[in-house]
């Protein structure tokens, strides 16, 4: 299964809240899980962690145009109960501006990419894991999924070279002669 994001169905409904009433986006809280999802179920329909692990932040908050950029960050020393657990999912809820109660707004998975989270010990340093997202406010039905960089499976890499390799074939590659720096 591939990393990615969506914002829920609880989400949406919440976004067009606020577009409707003219109120801003409250984001509330963020938290980390462990739990996975079957390969089929649509990233739209989760509304809870499969496995609830800790609370996480958000962090480095902050809007361009029509984009929203913002991370989701864990800190083994800010929760040194939770122990060790396998990172595998992550989720973002905000309040609702009709309502005022806390809802979903995305849930996202790591997938094939779990990452091991070790239990906080005074005798290491703090071990931090940061998810930046960016949300496109957009007209259109395009949807643009922004992983961070680094994350990439056998099967990309493959494609990648199998693409490589036929650009090069056909002469649709040019490569420079000499590097920036001569």
């Amino acid at each position: 299964m591939d990393y990615g994001y969506k914002i829920t169905t609880h989400g949406r409904r919440l976004l067009a809240a606020c577009l409707d009433l003219g109120r801003p986006l409250k984001l509330t809280r963020a938290a980390v899980g462990s739990g996975l999802i079957g390969q089929d179920e649509d990233l739209a329909e989760v509304h809870a962690l499969v496995r609830y692990a800790a609370e996480a932040s958000i962090a480095d908050r902050k809007h361009e145009g029509d984009r929203l950029f913002l991370t989701v960050r864990y800190s083994n020393q800010d929760h040194p109960a939770a122990g060790s657990f396998l990172l595998s999912e992550f989720m973002v809820w905000a309040e609702d501006p009709e309502t005022g109660q806390e809802t979903d707004l995305l849930y996202a998975t790591l997938g094939d990419h779990r990452q091991s989270v070790p239990g906080y010990s005074r005798h290491f340093p703090a071990s931090v894991w940061s998810y930046p997202l960016v949300l496109v406010v957009s007209g259109e039905l395009q949807v643009s999924i922004t992983a961070s960089p680094g994350l990439a499976t056998w099967e990309d890499l493959l494609a990648l070279k199998e693409e490589l390799i036929r650009s090069i074939m056909k002469d649709e590659l040019a490569l420079p002669l000499a590097a920036g720096d001569g």
